[in-house]
């Protein structure tokens, strides 16, 4: 593969970048020394992913970029999609299920993967995390009875609660708390699961007038991997059935550890000679 230097984030990828050609045959140099993080440019896990489904043992450069673009293109349009409300809130289980396809299979539109919006394979199991933190998640055959069980204890419960009147910003911090918390552990799809849980967390928040800003930044993602781990560590059951109080507890600190500050009430938008605070 020729001299390939490699930064150490890229070390920690087994050095996926040496897939990655530019249009003059070159291996990309991803180092330092060049100042070019191709690990900064490129989802890895997209990336492999990407070479998997292709059967492919390398890729231009230029193609993964246009992949990664569109990622970020794709997310931004469902966001717009939930804002304009176009993207209805389900009702049903069904409607659920479709719902999260819909949201995973539009994140994956043009991004050179087959598998938007299709849940896991029996053959596709999946490990979430590394080491001490590492989790399974739900077998292929248990994503259905999972979901349902987040839809028939978790969301519609929720909305026969609030059916008359509107969820405080503690409501809808458990009610988040909750399901992204159940969801990622089930971690129905392949890839994105992190990204279509946001997102349908943001769909429940809009259609009670809140919303979800998350800063897109190096620190706000370490801050959220380790919320996450720690509900993870704390929540090891695999019986998604059992949301009683000490597991919802354990699942509210995580989120107030991290989202709490990221999800506000939108039905008041101050004018600009209006204070926000």
């Amino acid at each position: 593969m020729g001299n390939h230097k490699t930064c150490s984030i890229c070390k920690k990828n087994n050095n996926i970048v040496n897939t990655v050609v530019l249009e003059n045959g070159a291996h990309f140099e991803c180092s330092k020394k060049s100042g070019v993080y191709l690990c900064k440019k490129i989802d890895m896990t997209h990336l492999e992913n990407v070479l998997e489904d292709q059967s492919k043992s390398f890729i231009q450069y230029k193609e993964i970029e246009y992949y990664s673009d569109n990622t970020y293109k794709n997310k931004e349009t469902v966001e717009e999609k939930i804002n304009n409300r176009s993207l209805a809130i389900p009702k049903t289980l069904n409607q659920f299920t479709k719902t999260i396809k819909k949201i995973h299979m539009n994140l994956f539109k043009d991004t050179g993967v087959s598998n938007g919006g299709s849940f896991r394979s029996v053959s596709e199991s999946v490990y979430i995390d590394q080491g001490t933190h590492a989790f399974e998640g739900a077998l292929s055959n248990e994503i259905i009875p999972k979901l349902k069980i987040i839809w028939e204890h978790l969301l519609e419960p929720f909305y026969i609660r609030f059916e008359n009147k509107r969820p405080s910003t503690v409501d809808m911090i458990c009610l988040s708390s909750d399901f992204i918390v159940i969801f990622f552990r089930i971690h129905p799809f392949r890839d994105g699961n992190g990204r279509t849980g946001r997102l349908f967390v943001k769909l429940l928040l809009h259609n009670y007038n809140y919303d979800l800003k998350i800063q897109s930044s190096a620190k706000t993602a370490r801050k959220y991997i380790a919320a996450l781990r720690y509900a993870h560590r704390k929540f090891r059951t695999t019986d998604m059935s059992i949301l009683n109080s000490h597991h919802r507890a354990i699942m509210h600190k995580y989120i107030y550890i991290y989202f709490s500050k990221f999800i506000f009430d939108s039905s008041f938008i101050p004018t600009s000679d209006e204070d926000p605070r």
